[in-house]
């Protein structure tokens, strides 16, 4: 289990060019004692001495031990540096924390635009393959197949008419927003010159500029718009790739996976988690959940599994909560307060015992799509 941390200053996606003071705020999160966190440098650590203090919002969200941290200094005393360095301990493990401090000095705009252009050169057509494009006039055009592509300030568009058909892929109000946990926030510093691909990026709160955000959902953050099973990236040009809790989303993992490790470097890292126990949620659409085992399958002969586990966050108190809760509340009102009045006993007996029951009968059509323990299918086959 690794400690998750997150940086809530400096913001990486502010506009201000040259702030007065450098603010330092953050959290981190661990199974395990933190140790004390300070700056490797030590001219830093008498600039800007920490604080810390017992951060109770994380630990009910996270359900973990939660310290945060703040720390400020004149933006003037370390201006000339591109990032500081934190470190701390947790159960004998040393982590470091970079801290960005120039992020202020760039705005979102012109960091996406720096993006992109750098893009450029590993794009690939989703259509034929060619990796040659013409722009004008807002579009990219593959010089092969001659597939035309918008082009924006913010994104390239790859998620054509026929892919949105092909993948159902429907317009959605939703908002897909998670954290990344500290596993992949050091993959993220460790490749701080390189590229990573995060598939299914969702709404990030931080915008890193060396991770290339890609969804299907024109949020904010996101850098390309496509689907899982045909990347519009060459080949082996990834230094990692990051795919959470997507694989389940789409129609096709098996292939999914492929093309995550195709665009992935020869020893490049691919750092990815998919539901087993967990309700149907989500958007465009919910096809699967996998075991531990499945998911070794997916990627079985593609890479080289170093670790395959339950981490904090997977352990199966939070897919009981999920589970309970939201079968309460796809009960009338009426009937909530039987379901509330059960004992964890009660609830461990065979569940034909209780099929006459309200809190069964009663239980929405939706509630039951969404928790229900197997389906069914019947048909017939076309004379096709």
């Amino acid at each position: 289990m690794f400690p998750i941390w997150f940086l809530d200053e400096p913001d990486i996606c502010t506009d201000n060019p040259d702030p007065v003071m450098f603010t330092l705020k953050g959290w981190i999160a661990a199974p395990g004692k933190i140790g004390k966190l300070k700056f490797k440098d030590r001219l830093i650590s008498q600039l800007m001495p920490i604080t810390t203090g017992l951060r109770i919002d994380i630990l009910q969200a996270y359900n973990l031990p939660a310290t945060g941290f703040q720390a400020s200094c004149k933006f003037e005393l370390v201006k000339k540096r591109d990032y500081l360095e934190l470190e701390f301990y947790s159960d004998d493990t040393k982590y470091e924390i970079i801290v960005p401090v120039h992020s202020g000095k760039i705005s979102l705009a012109e960091q996406k635009k720096n993006k992109l252009k750098r893009l450029r050169s590993i794009m690939k057509c989703p259509e034929c393959g060619d990796s040659i494009f013409d722009e004008h006039e807002g579009n990219l055009t593959c010089s092969a197949c001659k597939s035309q592509f918008p082009v924006t300030n913010a994104y390239y568009n790859f998620l054509t008419p026929a892919l949105r058909e092909k993948f159902n892929i429907v317009p959605t109000s939703n908002v897909s927003a998670n954290h990344y946990d500290g596993f992949a926030f050091n993959i993220i510093n460790r490749n701080k010159n390189g590229l990573i691909l995060d598939c299914g990026a969702g709404l990030r709160e931080k915008y890193y500029g060396n991770v290339v955000n890609y969804e299907i959902v024109a949020y904010e953050s996101t850098d390309v718009l496509g689907v899982a099973e045909s990347l519009p990236f060459q080949d082996n040009c990834f230094d990692a790739v990051f795919s959470f809790a997507v694989l389940e989303h789409v129609k096709d993992p098996f292939l999914c996976a492929k093309e995550l490790v195709r665009v992935l470097k020869p020893d490049g890292e691919i750092y990815c988690n998919i539901p087993f126990l967990q309700p149907l949620h989500g958007y465009p659409h919910h096809y699967y959940n996998m075991s531990i085992k499945g998911t070794e399958n997916l990627f079985d002969g593609l890479i080289r599994i170093e670790r395959s586990e339950v981490l904090n966050m997977g352990q199966p108190i939070f897919a009981l909560s999920w589970f309970l809760n939201s079968y309460l509340a796809g009960l009338p009102e009426d009937v909530k307060e039987q379901f509330l009045d059960m004992k964890v006993q009660d609830l461990i007996k065979p569940g034909i015992n209780y099929l006459g029951s309200d809190y069964v009968l009663e239980l929405s059509k939706k509630t039951q799509e969404e928790l229900s323990c197997c389906n069914i299918l019947y048909g017939t086959k076309t004379d096709k």
